[in-house]
């Protein structure tokens, strides 16, 4: 199974070409879960069915989801091409041989899928594609895992979902983001359900699908999924379930299917998209939904109650059928209403079906409008009485919502009022709760001449409201909207708190990104100030989102001279983490070991890495410390570690709390091209550093 695994997770010599390719600045990677739909599908006999490995086969024909540019049939070549370049790169060609030769066979003989894998349902993987770089010069690179069983989605069931996700757990490390194509009847349904299944999100999982194959001349089906691509492997860091569709980001359980034959298909009525792709990608941050809690990593919830029924009131509607949907095992019931929540009060045998199963029975009923805009609230008598025998408003949630998060509640939680709590609350921004306190407008701020000429915080609110009602009001320049992301970052970069409460009050989140795509987050990191990095993740920022650079701000705490082992403890509490690909994270180590650096050694120590992690030309920390000749790295690394003389890493602000050891790295430990440490300090006549080694051999 370990080396099916391998044919999942992207080659390092791939994704280091990717980086050092001329123009482009950034890299991200995309896992494709390909579950069925009529994307893939073919006529047969007069029908449209699936069709094994044609939709992956087609794609690696097509220029815009298959750049040969970056990715030619003689994968060879390109690696040929690069030994001119650098003595290191011929390095990397030795180091990789195996690999490459294998790629190789698999392009020529058009094997392009792989063995069994370890997938929840028998599935194939392709060979890894990319597409061309974007307007903002990041190469996305990705694959398809492709299920043996191709599904119309009306087959779909909450299983189904359940194993898509632990098959996204199971590689989640690996890649930027994920994207699902999923046939349109029941997508809806499938956003919905993984959107609550998933606890603790923080990559992008895109679904798409389309109405016609993708090899039709008017599908919709090109377009969707290179949206799809484009968002989930992309730097904007959207760490929700969505759905992509017609250039519009969508979350994915506000999306509901608005037509049965057009391509317009999806719409989310009470909720605006989270982006948008026109003439230029547009993404709303301050819709994006918040988590508060971010402190751990994800987690695939593997069970769903099946025990759910949708009750749709119509006018003269018997009591009798409405009595048959609260019969065993039913546990839960969605009632859709009428308007804004309302039941026929005079019906009274209606109502007591109602009392009897809420109150006594115990039956969790949750209240939604038939309507597809608006909310439930009470505003008539005819409503207000749901509200007496304990039926939750579901406010404007969908029905696909609705169904998904009752059957979440009533598998996570047993207690009645805890479920009752649940329902009532925002869980994944499936609902627009009901507002309690309002903004203060932003007339009140500028009425005064004084307060718009004065350059205090008073101006900075004004600014700020201006800007985050921009879409309501359309009062906000152009300019505007550079200027705030500035003030955010100055202020994290700056310690200023108070700015940054006050900023966070106006906007209602902290996901601003200067010209190098940073968060405050890391700019806060990058001056090691752990004071606004913890107020900047209690209010939800994301800790794991990358610049252009490809750094997420546990890069950046561990390069700051001003950085602490607890600084380090409470990012990675919020479920932080170093850049996904592994030869990323050797290099940020190796440079440390190339300047001597160990203190910053230290840190990545504490991040989680072993220092043992072999980066693109095939070296690690301890490699690299002896050809720079680092004698005292070399002996830190090659040290005994006893741990942390601190039972208290979070509390502690000294170096030497956490760690006075070394790191106890594998002094044999062997190069990509077959060298140990020894060897090339013997090689080089090191003759102290070949004293330490010869030491502990």
């Amino acid at each position: 199974m370990e080396n099916a695994r391998d044919y999942v997770i992207l080659e390092d010599e791939l994704v280091d070409y990717a980086k050092n390719e001329e123009g482009c600045e950034s890299v991200g990677s995309v896992l494709v879960l390909y579950t069925g739909g009529a994307i893939g599908m073919q006529p047969r006999d007069g029908a449209y069915e699936p069709e094994p490995h044609y939709l992956t086969n087609y794609l690696t024909q097509m220029p815009i989801f298959n750049d040969t540019s970056y990715v030619p049939a003689g994968l060879s070549l390109r690696f040929l091409l690069l030994q001119d370049k650098h003595i290191l790169i011929i390095i990397s060609l030795r180091f990789c041989r195996q690999k490459r030769e294998e790629l190789n066979r698999r392009w020529t003989s058009k094997e392009q899928f792989s063995p069994r894998l370890p997938t929840c349902r028998p599935s194939t993987a392709s060979v890894t594609l990319a597409i061309p770089l974007t307007v903002r010069k990041r190469r996305i690179l990705y694959r398809v895992i492709e299920y043996a069983e191709l599904l119309d989605s009306s087959n779909c069931v909450m299983d189904h979902w359940i194993s898509l996700a632990k098959d996204i757990e199971q590689w989640y490390d690996h890649f930027t983001g994920f994207v699902i194509l999923h046939g349109t009847d029941t997508l809806p349904c499938a956003a919905s359900a993984l959107s609550f299944i998933f606890e603790n999100l923080e990559k992008p999982v895109v679904l798409t699908g389309s109405e016609l194959p993708i090899t039709q001349l008017c599908s919709d089906g090109q377009h969707n999924l290179l949206g799809a691509l484009l968002f989930a492997g992309a730097e904007y860091g959207i760490p929700e379930v969505t759905v992509y569709s017609q250039k519009q980001l969508l979350r994915g359980n506000r999306t509901v299917k608005s037509s049965a034959t057009d391509v317009d298909i999806f719409v989310s009525p009470n909720c605006p998209p989270l982006a948008e792709s026109r003439e230029d990608i547009k993404i709303y941050y301050d819709r994006i939904w918040k988590s508060n809690d971010k402190k751990r990593r994800l987690r695939v919830n593997p069970d769903l109650c099946p025990n759910v029924a949708i009750l749709r009131l119509f006018p003269s509607i018997s009591a009798e059928t409405v009595k048959a949907f609260f019969q065993p095992p039913v546990e839960g019931v969605i009632l859709q209403t009428y308007g804004a929540g309302n039941v026929p009060s005079n019906n009274q045998e209606l109502i007591e079906i109602l009392r009897e199963a809420s109150l006594e029975r115990k039956i969790l009923i949750l209240n939604t409008t038939q309507c597809w805009r608006g909310t439930v609230a009470v505003v008539y008598a005819t409503g207000a009485i749901l509200n007496t025998l304990g039926v939750v408003s579901g406010c404007d949630m969908t029905p696909e919502a609705a169904l998904m998060k009752m059957a979440y509640v009533l598998a996570k939680w047993k207690d009645p009022a805890t479920r009752r709590r649940m329902l009532a609350h925002s869980l994944r921004g499936e609902m627009t709760e009901p507002i309690l306190e309002t903004r203060v407008g932003l007339q009140s701020i500028i009425a005064s001449p004084r307060e718009m000429i004065d350059a205090s915080l008073e101006h900075t609110r004004g600014l700020g409201e201006l800007l985050s009602n921009a879409d309501a009001n359309g009062l906000a320049p152009q300019w505007a909207q550079k200027v705030f992301p500035a003030l955010m970052c100055v202020a994290a970069e700056t310690d200023d708190t108070e700015t940054l409460e006050q900023l966070f009050r106006i906007a209602g989140h902290f996901e601003w990104f200067d010209h190098s795509h940073r968060s405050p987050l890391h700019l806060a990191a990058s001056v090691g100030s752990i004071v606004v990095c913890r107020l900047l993740l209690d209010g939800g920022a994301n800790p794991n989102v990358v610049d252009k650079f490809g750094y997420t701000p546990l890069s950046y705490a561990i390069r700051s001279n001003n950085s602490t082992p607890a600084l380090i403890e409470l990012i990675r509490q919020y479920g932080g983490r170093l850049p996904a690909f592994m030869s990323a994270k050797a290099k940020e180590a190796n440079n440390a070991a190339r300047l001597g650096l160990i203190r910053r050694l230290r840190l990545y120590k504490l991040a989680g890495l072993t220092l043992e992690e072999l980066d693109a030309e095939g070296r690690a920390a301890l490699h690299t410390a002896v050809v720079y000749r680092q004698l005292n790295t070399v002996r830190y690394l090659i040290a005994p570690a006893r741990g942390s003389s601190s039972t208290n890493l979070y509390e502690s602000s000294e170096l030497d709390m956490f760690e006075v050891d070394g790191a106890e790295v594998d002094p044999h430990q062997r190069t990509g091209y077959g060298m140990s440490a020894l060897e090339e300090a013997k090689r080089r006549n090191f003759t102290e550093i070949v004293q330490v080694l010869e030491a502990c051999q």
